[in-house]
């Protein structure tokens, strides 16, 4: 079996991906208006990357779930917020353009570090160096004007588990990268980690409820018909 590109990541939410798409959608209409052009990447690929491990074989998945496994014991669920778009220029002259993370306690850093470690222990050829995490967004054919990046909060991403995906060369719609499986963080979590959850869960439910509205305030009014008084009926 051919080796399949690999990498380990958290997943982002429903709202977060639909968030972080329409910002992507602004940043290809500025980047036109501008004369350049920039190519998205894929919304269901819109991930917080952990490790890239390159063309990973088929046999090597097993040590994976292994650095995994003792990575995710030590550590509880948390969450981070994703604040922001940035770029930086590749040394071809185009821009990656990326969401900015803010992981204030360093709590994702710390299960990343753990990762790392582990993996880079098995050989696999994970990149060395200093890393912030961040959402991949797209590439721009150059530098685009710093008005098109928006400082904006796009929401809390949950960090509850983290997820294996590898490129599936098979499929007949061409090579697409597929979950291969999902691993909880298993310590119990800290008490200031529990309000953050809470929080976004709150956070959560009162944007259904404000789309609930939006929507049930557009549903056209049917006018109520009075009911007609019946034969016999004392008035």
């Amino acid at each position: 079996m051919k080796d399949g590109h690999s990498f380990v990541s958290v997943e982002l939410d429903g709202t977060l991906r639909e968030a972080l798409s329409g910002a992507q959608q602004a940043l290809q209409s500025g980047a036109r208006r501008a004369g350049q052009r920039f190519e998205p990447v894929p919304r269901r690929y819109l991930q917080l990357v952990l490790d890239d491990l390159g063309p990973c074989p088929v046999e090597a998945v097993e040590a994976v779930e292994v650095a995994v496994d003792r990575a995710r014991g030590r550590h509880p669920p948390c969450s981070v917020q994703v604040v922001g778009v940035r770029q930086t220029t590749l040394p071809d002259g185009r821009a990656l353009v990326w969401a900015a993370v803010t992981d204030d306690r360093d709590r994702l850093s710390a299960v990343r570090a753990d990762l790392h470690a582990a993996l880079a222990g098995y050989g696999f050829p994970v990149v060395e160096g200093p890393w912030a995490p961040h959402v991949p967004l797209g590439v721009a054919d150059a530098p685009l004007p710093a008005d098109l990046l928006p400082d904006h909060a796009y929401g809390r991403l949950p960090v509850r588990r983290l997820t294996l995906f590898r490129r599936d060369l098979a499929d007949p719609r061409g090579p697409r990268f597929r979950r291969s499986w999902r691993r909880a963080l298993q310590a119990a979590p800290a008490a200031d980690e529990a309000a953050d959850l809470a929080a976004w869960r709150a956070e959560i439910a009162a944007q259904l409820d404000a789309r609930l509205a939006e929507r049930a305030a557009a549903l056209p009014r049917t006018p109520r018909r009075r009911k007609r008084a019946q034969r016999g009926d004392a008035h």
